[in-house]
C-alpha cells in the first residue's frame, strides 16, 4: 500500500514537472511512479510527451512509450492517438492512419482527434472519409473543397490554435483558394476563406 501511495506521489510530480515544461524531471518522475506501481499505464502518455518537448525532441523514445500504452490499456483513445501524431510527424502515414482509426473507433466524439485523423486522411486524397470523420455522415454529394472547408472550421471552432498553430489553420484557409473559383460549388468556400483570411490579418494587425 505504500508503494501506492508514493508511486502516486510520483504520478503528480511527473504532471506538474511536464507541465512546467521540465521534461527531464517528469521523465524521471513518472518512471519512478511506474517502478513502484507497474499499473500506471497512463504515464507512458506523459513520459512520451515529455520525450517531444524535449530540445531537441526524441521521437523514438515517445514512439516506445506510446506503443506500451496501447499495449497496456488498448481501450483508452488518448494512447491511439498519441500513437498516430507521432507516427505522423515521421511521415508514417499508413501507420499513424490506423491509429487514429481506432482512436477515432474508440471515441469519435473529440474534436482534436477527429481532427488529427482527417488531416491524415487528406494526405492519402480521401476527402469523402475526411468528411465523414468531420461530419459524422456520408454524402453523395460531397467535394474535396468541402472536406478542406469543413477542416478548417473544425479547427477554428474547437480551439485548435494551441494544438496546431495559427499557421496551420491558415494554410488550410489558404489551400481552399487554390481550387478553380469558375466552378459555382467552390464558390461559398472560398468567400469564406477569404473573410476568414481577411479578419485573423485585422486583428494580428
Amino acid at each position: 500500500m505504500a508503494n501506492v501511495t508514493l508511486a502516486r506521489k510520483y504520478w503528480g510530480k511527473a504532471f506538474e514537472y511536464y507541465f512546467d515544461g521540465k521534461s527531464d524531471r517528469a521523465i524521471v518522475a513518472g518512471r519512478k511512479a511506474m517502478e513502484l506501481n507497474p499499473r500506471l499505464a497512463r504515464l507512458h502518455w506523459v513520459i512520451g510527451h515529455a520525450f517531444l518537448s524535449r530540445e531537441p525532441p526524441d521521437p523514438e523514445s515517445a514512439l516506445k512509450e506510446f506503443r506500451q500504452l496501447v499495449a497496456k490499456d488498448p481501450r483508452w483513445f488518448a494512447g491511439h492517438a498519441a500513437l498516430g501524431a507521432t507516427l505522423a510527424t515521421q511521415g508514417r502515414i499508413d501507420e499513424a492512419l490506423k491509429c487514429y482509426r481506432e482512436s477515432f473507433r474508440l471515441n469519435p466524439q473529440v474534436p482534436v482527434n477527429r481532427i488529427g485523423f482527417a488531416r491524415l486522411l487528406l494526405k492519402r486524397n480521401d476527402f469523402r472519409e475526411a468528411i465523414r470523420v468531420l461530419r459524422g455522415v456520408d454524402s453523395p454529394f460531397s467535394t474535396v473543397i468541402t472536406a478542406y472547408h469543413l477542416l478548417a472550421r473544425a479547427m477554428e471552432e474547437n480551439g485548435c490554435y494551441g494544438s496546431y498553430g495559427r499557421a496551420e489553420v491558415h494554410a488550410v484557409w489558404e489551400h481552399i483558394l487554390t481550387f478553380d473559383e469558375s466552378l459555382p460549388a467552390n464558390r461559398a468556400a472560398m468567400a469564406e476563406a477569404r473573410e476568414r483570411l481577411k479578419k485573423d490579418t485585422a486583428r494580428v494587425a
